[in-house]
């Protein structure tokens, strides 16, 4: 990361000085118009985007590593999403977002396995702010890769208020305010190895930040984050997250490159539990290459709530790499490898004494899709590996990830 972060440095003083950017347009209504752009149905103010998809479970996420109940047999999710945008001003959107969900896996199937995303948006661009007050309800099947490595079900319910306040073209102000609840159900889908629901909890979420275009190409960044946890089956685990970081946003049309890293705590409200105190932090880049190649990066380190032997927290370490070639306008190639490290800091008691326990995780996969019209589909095969220094975790195996949309 410190890499990362010399070269970026490196070549900010050699920009041009007198380039600025003149966008003035706040970046959520950018994104809302072209949502609005991909509308298949229009009705007056109406706005109806509709599409059917087939993925892996979890595939979405910026970290895909196939959990434990994925590494053999059928694991798919099928989903439909629905969302209908109401426009009666240009400065006025109301939007709600329906998207049932079904998923298959190892397990029994029961009606169990289906489940739903709903949300609900009322935003509002005005000339210098935009403010989003949103609720949201997604309970359903997800793959969780940190320490658990299953497939859990989960219940989050979510309010929250987020936005922009754009001073100038060069300077703009993000904020949110999230109140959040996520609940593991007794049912039969659930890991019965691990007592997932330790975990149910409500949490306060405060952040804002800064942004600075100081540099024609390059703004400086500023946050500062608070969040109140409550855990409702184990009180021990209730604390408080303070976070303050610093960072830069750099892109020149090829290649983008965002760091944000600062000092973090994470104190628990009972004086005998031990507090965590370190550094984190959040890096991407992206390059498009001639010939129609793109490459990406990311590496994230983060703190996150553990389960395990006296360890109410671990040190979440994530790196994945991956490339993309069009090979046409219908087809692409692409792969990627994925790298995970959970550390945690109260040792666990072993045959060989106290040691620290450290899980690695890691997925190497290549793979295509190819779109035409309304459809798209391919898959992906990889390798899955999965060990610890603790526990008996050493897995390994081939999968097999298959991807399919259609925008009806």
């Amino acid at each position: 990361m410190m890499a990362l972060v010399a070269s970026s440095a490196a070549g900010l003083f050699g920009q041009d000085g007198g380039l600025r950017d003149r966008e003035r347009a706040l970046t959520a209504s950018r994104r809302v118009a072209e949502d609005l752009r991909k509308a298949r149905l229009r009705y007056g103010p109406f706005y109806l985007l509709s599409s059917i998809e087939l993925s892996d479970i979890g595939y979405d996420q910026q970290f895909f590593v196939p959990t434990t109940d994925q590494t053999a047999g059928l694991s798919f999710g099928v989903s439909a999403p629905q969302r209908l945008y109401y426009v009666p001003t240009k400065k006025t959107i109301f939007s709600v977002e329906a998207v049932p969900q079904y998923f298959q896996f190892r397990r029994v199937l029961d009606r169990r396995n289906f489940g739903f995303r709903g949300r609900a948006d009322a935003q509002f661009l005005l000339n210098h702010l935009y403010a989003d007050a949103y609720a949201m309800r997604n309970r359903g099947v997800r793959a969780e890769t940190g320490e658990i490595a299953r497939l859990v079900y989960i219940d989050v319910s979510e309010e929250g208020l987020t936005g922009e306040f754009k001073y100038s073209s060069r300077t703009s102000l993000t904020y949110s305010a999230v109140l959040r609840s996520a609940e593991h159900p007794n049912i039969e889908v659930q890991p019965n190895d691990l007592p997932v629901s330790l975990l149910d909890r409500s949490s306060h979420d405060y952040r804002v930040g800064l942004f600075h275009r100081t540099f024609p190409l390059t703004s400086l960044i500023g946050a500062a984050e608070v969040a109140n946890y409550s855990f409702s089956n184990a009180v021990y685990k209730n604390s408080r997250r303070t976070y303050l970081g610093t960072g830069l946003s750099f892109n020149n049309g090829r290649s983008t490159f965002r760091l944000e890293a600062g000092p973090a705590r994470l104190d628990f409200r009972r004086p005998d539990q031990l507090d965590f105190q370190g550094v984190l932090g959040t890096s991407s880049w992206t390059r498009t290459l001639p010939h129609r190649w793109a490459l990406q990066a990311a590496v994230n380190r983060d703190v996150d709530f553990s389960l395990y032997a006296n360890n109410n927290y671990y040190v979440v370490n994530r790196a994945g790499i991956s490339a993309g070639h069009n090979v046409s306008r219908t087809l692409e190639i692409h792969g990627g490898t994925s790298f995970g490290d959970d550390r945690y800091d109260v040792p666990t008691a072993t045959d060989r004494g106290l040691v620290k326990r450290r899980d690695q995780v890691s997925f190497t996969s290549v793979g295509w899709l190819y779109r035409v019209r309304r459809l798209s589909g391919g898959f992906d095969v990889g390798y899955y590996t999965r060990s610890s220094n603790v526990e008996e975790l050493d897995e390994n195996g081939i999968r097999l990830i298959v991807k399919l949309s259609f925008t009806p």
